[in-house]
């Protein structure tokens, strides 16, 4: 009886179409997210790696230019560049503000285009 039955539901043309449905469709898809899931996961834990392995170079450097900026200040504070200059007998040279604005500026801006190109390497060897 099952081999009469199972024979006459192969004849029907339905049967294949469902068949073939059931074992391509929600498996595939099942498969899919799965597989989706896991890339997932292992992507962000290589993008907390990377920046476990980079948060301390990071908070470093932070420091260090705080620590050089108190410094700048308090000797500024302290002693003057004039009096600094007059004291080991050089000529005080008169540099107008707008001159050291602009030289920072031009060293901000090589600074961000080489720190964006390193940040654009290290984004393409992670890919």
């Amino acid at each position: 009886m099952k081999v009469g039955l199972q024979n006459d539901l192969q004849g029907k043309k339905w049967y294949w179409k469902t068949k073939k449905w059931l074992k391509n469709g929600p498996i595939f898809l099942l498969w899919k997210h799965y597989f989706s899931f896991e890339n997932f996961t292992v992507d962000s834990k290589k993008s907390i790696g990377l920046l476990r392995s980079s948060i301390k170079t990071v908070i470093i450097s932070i420091l260090y230019a705080l620590v050089s900026i108190g410094a700048f200040e308090y000797l500024q504070i302290k002693m003057p560049i004039g009096s600094f200059l007059q004291i080991i007998h050089l000529p005080l040279i008169s540099i107008k503000d707008n001159t050291v604005d602009s030289f920072l500026t031009t060293v901000a801006s090589v600074s961000g285009v080489f720190l964006a190109l390193y940040f654009a390497s290290v984004f393409l060897n992670q890919s």
